[in-house]
Order: C-alpha cells, then sequence, then structure tokens
C-alpha cells in the first residue's frame, strides 16, 4: 500500500521532469498555480465553484449553457466579487446570441473563453482573440483539433467518446496518442 505523501513518479525520472515542465507551462498559460481546469457543468459550474477552484490555485471556468447575455455579465461580475484569481467562460457554440456572449466575456475582462459544443466560427474565435482573450476549443479528432489551431485556438482539450453527453468519436486514449 502506498502512504498518501508519496509521489506517484519517481522525482528524478525523466517521466518527473516532462510532467512538471507541461504542468508549468499549463499553470502559466492559465495563469493559475496549477495546471488543473475545471470542467464546465451547464447549471453546476457557477461563480461559486469557480471562485473556490481558482481561489485554491486551480482555474475555475463558468458554465454560460443558455444564459442569455446579461445573465452572464452578472454571473461574470459575481465571481469577479469571490476571487480576483483567473478564470474562465465555457460559451456553447451553438448558442444564438455567440457573439454578443463573446463581447460580454470581453466587456468583463474575461482572459480565456472556452468554445465547446460544436466547432465554433471562425469568427468567434478571431473576435474573442483581438479582444486580447485565450481561446480553448474542444477536439473530439485529431482532424478538427488541426482545423481549430488554425483557426486561431490557443489551446485544445481533447474530448473522447467517453466524455458525458458529447459526442467524441474516437476514445480519448487513441486521440492521446494522435
Amino acid at each position: 500500500m502506498m502512504a498518501m505523501d508519496m509521489p506517484l513518479l519517481d522525482t528524478a525520472s525523466p517521466a518527473a521532469a516532462t510532467l512538471d515542465r507541461l504542468m508549468a507551462r499549463g499553470a502559466a498559460f492559465l495563469g493559475s498555480r496549477v495546471a488543473v481546469m475545471g470542467g464546465a457543468m451547464s447549471w453546476v459550474s457557477e461563480r461559486n465553484l469557480v471562485a473556490a477552484l481558482s481561489n485554491a490555485g486551480a482555474f475555475g471556468v463558468i458554465a454560460n449553457g443558455a444564459m442569455e447575455p446579461d445573465r452572464l455579465a452578472e454571473e461574470i461580475a459575481g465571481t469577479q466579487g469571490l476571487t480576483n484569481k483567473p478564470f474562465g467562460v465555457n460559451l456553447i457554440t451553438m448558442h444564438p446570441r455567440l457573439d454578443a456572449l463573446v463581447e460580454t466575456c470581453l466587456a468583463a475582462g474575461v482572459g480565456h473563453i472556452v468554445f465547446a459544443g460544436g466547432i465554433p466560427p471562425g469568427s468567434a474565435i478571431r473576435r474573442a482573440k483581438e479582444g486580447g482573450a485565450k481561446v480553448v476549443c474542444f477536439a473530439p479528432a485529431l482532424s478538427l483539433a488541426k482545423r481549430l489551431v488554425r483557426a486561431g485556438a490557443d489551446a485544445l482539450v481533447i474530448e473522447g467518446s467517453e466524455a458525458g453527453g458529447h459526442i467524441g468519436p474516437v476514445s480519448l486514449n487513441v486521440l492521446a496518442q494522435e
């Protein structure tokens, strides 16, 4: 039985050095202490959870879901009232007011916009980046990952067929190797 305080990897191993390097790169990208991003879950990932994650050193993400821009603005302001740490907003790409939601995020100074639930229009990615936000996109297949990077995504979340409620055609184990 392994003690709870024992490291999972031999800290002198090449694997540990690689993991440390990748975690540092992820934390720098997110602006958080650790490279852990809370998954946005509609009706769950709201200001209290997002602020708690960010205040703990991770990176919280508001789930916009079906919120209208004025409601999202309230949620962002509420989150900003609970933390001075970075957090992001997850926008569902099929939302009929996607462009207005991007503008809401930018007006509030949100530093990271996560596009999920479909293929984001190139115009939304461009506008988010022009407004100073880093863009994260979900990619359930290698071909889409390449397309999103060409469109300007700064980071990808690879999403396998195991993801709850989402339809990735390929297992995460396969995607990670690609």
